[in-house]
């Protein structure tokens, strides 16, 4: 296929089918594979990880990521509170 992404409801079918020479079911197949999850993970983050979070930014508006990272591994080892991945 010539692109990464199409949007069928916005451009139709039709145009799909000249953008990239492929027959209607072909096209109805592809666009299936591609759903987002019906149930996405949601963040559960600590009422009191993110009470520490909102407090540091209030005091220190510039504080840098990887400052109040550091901080927040020493908040909660303290507080014995499971430290949050930076990334899912």
């Amino acid at each position: 296929m010539k692109g990464k992404y199409f949007n069928i409801k916005k451009y139709g079918l039709k145009a799909a089918r000249e953008a990239f020479g492929i027959s209607k079911s072909t096209v109805y197949i592809f666009g299936s594979s591609f759903k987002s999850p019906k149930n996405p993970r949601k963040k559960e983050w600590h009422p009191e990880i993110v009470e520490y979070i909102k407090k540091r930014k209030e005091e220190c508006s510039r504080i840098g990521q990887e400052t109040l990272k550091k901080e927040l591994e020493k908040f909660c080892k303290e507080k014995r509170l499971k430290l949050p991945s930076s990334r899912p």
